[in-house]
């Protein structure tokens, strides 16, 4: 069975263009959260080596407070990312409620005879809302997570470009035991 991937993603384009705007502050939004959950183990890092170094007390102080600093603008930032991609969402599945409607309603009479308001309420509502999650939700999951997991292994870069090679080998089904070195 062959996906007509093109034409999913040029109707996704076209309800996404009027909201172009509102599209790029949630990629920024996205991309910012990525970071944040980035910066938040290189900081505890930081404390944990300070520690070992036998920094002073104002200085670890210093490292904590901007650690709840990153931690709170998360929450922040996964916010405005739900209140934004809600907005998307409805903005987008109401056109398409809209479009959808208006082709049902220029339908010839046979059709509507041979289907009841309620079925054509559900498809038009609860298909398109059914949707709208899967959009709204699977999309951004998996790009984010695709975000963050390129961005670990370059955090794990530049702190030892073993590590960054090593990463999933030991994971590696059939593996016995990670390469030399790592």
């Amino acid at each position: 069975m062959s996906l007509p991937l093109k034409q999913y993603w040029s109707l996704l384009a076209r309800y996404l263009a009027a909201q172009r705007m509102q599209v790029f502050l949630l990629a920024a939004l996205i991309l910012a959260n990525v970071g944040l959950q980035l910066l938040g183990p290189l900081m505890l890092h930081r404390f944990v080596d300070a520690t070992g170094a036998g920094t002073a007390l104002p200085t670890l102080t210093a490292i904590a407070l901007q650690f709840i600093g990153v931690a709170l603008a998360r929450q922040v930032v996964v916010l405005l990312e739900t209140y934004i991609a809600a907005e998307i969402g409805g903005t987008t599945t109401n056109a398409l409620r809209a479009d959808l409607t208006r082709h049902c309603l220029h339908l010839d009479m046979p059709f509507h005879l041979a289907h009841t308001p309620g079925q054509l309420v559900e498809r038009i509502d609860g298909d398109v809302g059914t949707l709208a999650g899967f959009f709204s939700r699977l999309t951004l999951q998996v790009l984010a997570s695709v975000l963050l997991l390129a961005g670990s292994l370059v955090v794990l870069a530049g702190i030892d470009w073993r590590l960054a090679g090593c990463w999933g080998s030991s994971a590696a089904p059939g593996a016995a035991r990670p390469p030399p070195g790592c």
